[in-house]
């Protein structure tokens, strides 16, 4: 059933921007909710995985409801999820 909601308003529709927390001491704020970006990069890894071309509108829209925290850890893909698209 398709109720007119797109993707990143099912995933990210329940975000506020002030779902903030400090990182230790160091007074940096960052979301509480952090976004994963294993499935972001290229197809040639993995067919599930999105390019840049569909990647991009998920983390700006992602970045827009206050999610400002990415785990890009380096032991996917090679070793290239450390750098965004």
């Amino acid at each position: 059933m398709n109720d007119g909601l797109q993707l990143p308003d099912v995933c990210f529709g329940l975000i506020y921007a002030d779902a903030n927390a400090r990182l230790g001491k160091s007074g940096l704020k960052i979301s509480k909710i952090i976004l994963g970006t294993m499935s972001y990069g290229t197809p040639d890894w993995q067919g599930w995985v999105l390019d840049e071309e569909k990647s991009l509108p998920l983390l700006e829209h992602a970045y827009k409801v206050g999610i400002n925290t990415w785990d890009t850890v380096s032991c996917f893909e090679n070793d290239n999820t450390g750098i965004l698209p």
